[in-house]
């Protein structure tokens, strides 16, 4: 059994396979960061940046320190599905959250926005164990939109490189444009 498990492990190294954010470019791109807003999100990209070793949380953002503002996150719920007595049986909980990341004097992501939706099913005999069962789908809602802000971080500072390393040709005038084409 031992055997089995050391030889499957193996394999799923030697193919590539990495768990979600731990792969190659899955590591945060910056060593230092400022994170503003309180609500659940913010509260879980502070928690999942501050266990990295290489990532130092700051008060206040220096020049090439990015900033992370979540600006609003909210919840609502929408009936799903309804029994056949008329009352409902599923809820699908919607979580949004809006955030803009700035870097030294440019914005980064301007105006990003993460939405998710988990659904559920509701028992009217036990209506105090459906709020904890929703109030938890909330709470890993708020982890996930975590995750899918730092992974926007990470491809815009991976495009951010490619655009300093190829910056594109500067813009000509009508009257450059065609002495060019002349040429």
């Amino acid at each position: 059994m031992r055997y089995l498990l050391i030889v499957a492990t193996l394999l799923l190294t030697a193919c590539g396979f990495h768990l979600r954010g731990q792969g190659a470019g899955g590591a945060f791109p910056y060593t230092s960061v400022t994170i503003t807003g309180g609500g659940g999100t913010a509260n879980a990209l502070r928690d999942y940046l501050s266990v990295l070793p290489q990532v130092t949380m700051l008060d206040k953002p220096g020049k090439d320190t990015p900033q992370i503002d979540v600006l609003s996150e909210g919840d609502n719920q929408k009936v799903l599905t309804v029994n056949s007595s008329g009352r409902v049986s599923e809820y699908r909980v919607y979580y949004t959250v809006t955030y803009r990341v700035r870097l030294g004097d440019h914005y980064l992501i301007d105006d990003g926005k993460a939405q998710l939706f988990r659904d559920y099913t509701y028992d009217e005999n036990n209506p105090l164990g459906e709020d904890a069962e929703k109030a938890q789908l909330i709470q890993g809602m708020q982890r996930d939109a975590s995750q899918n802000i730092l992974r926007r971080i990470t491809a815009a500072a991976r495009n951010a490189d490619k655009v300093k390393a190829n910056p594109p040709p500067p813009k000509l005038s009508p009257t450059e444009q065609m002495l060019k084409s002349l040429q």
